[in-house]
């Protein structure tokens, strides 16, 4: 990506932090020079005529122009924008091409396979917030192992029959009053040691 021009940034400046990450981000930090002003002498910072960072030095026209501040990051977004939208246009330039060359080659024939639409990209939707296609992959059936594909096992592996339902029914049944005897055997003796305990202390 050619050089567009000069950022202009603060290590103190959160704006600046958020502003960097966000072209970070959507791969266009490369374009610029970063410079910072922590550091930069104050007749360089006179000379160049930066009051606020982010700011933004670009080379457009053989013409420099320059943003500070909330029109630095606006200037971004925008070009964000174009940059997103410049390429949904490409993409679908290239897709009406393939189907263009898929009407020479077929005609209208109705074909199992077609390489130049299950091999090409999707249509310019593919992502909700911006317009950008994803290129398709076909596979034949017989050759997923090859790309370890993870496909879902069949359910009705896991059902359970009727039969299987009551036998566990019963067996947690068993187990409940099991346990609810053990219960009232020792409630029945702590009870029965207690009467004990104060007939003993009346008499």
């Amino acid at each position: 990506m050619s050089n567009f021009g000069c950022l202009f940034y603060s290590s103190k400046c959160e704006t600046c932090h958020g502003l960097v990450n966000t072209m970070r981000v959507e791969g266009i930090l490369n374009a610029f020079t970063l410079l910072s002003v922590d550091n930069m002498p104050l007749e360089k910072l006179l000379q160049i005529n930066i009051r606020v960072v982010p700011a933004i030095i670009v080379n457009m026209d053989k013409r420099q122009m320059v943003y500070e501040g909330k029109e630095a990051v606006m200037w971004v977004n925008n070009f964000i924008l174009s940059r997103k939208q410049n390429m949904a246009r490409n993409i679908d330039s290239q897709r009406r091409q393939i189907l263009q060359e898929h009407v020479k080659l077929y005609g209208d024939s109705t074909m199992a396979y077609i390489p130049l639409e299950q091999g090409g990209i999707s249509d310019d939707f593919a992502y909700l917030d911006v317009d950008r296609a994803m290129p398709k992959n076909f596979l034949q059936k017989d050759d997923i192992d090859k790309y370890r594909i993870i496909t879902i096992n069949n359910k009705d592996e896991h059902k359970l029959t009727h039969e299987d339902q009551k036998r566990l029914v019963t067996k947690y049944k068993t187990f409940r009053d099991t346990e609810k005897t053990k219960i009232d055997e020792v409630l029945d003796t702590q009870l029965k040691n207690k009467i004990c305990e104060n007939i003993m202390y009346n008499s």
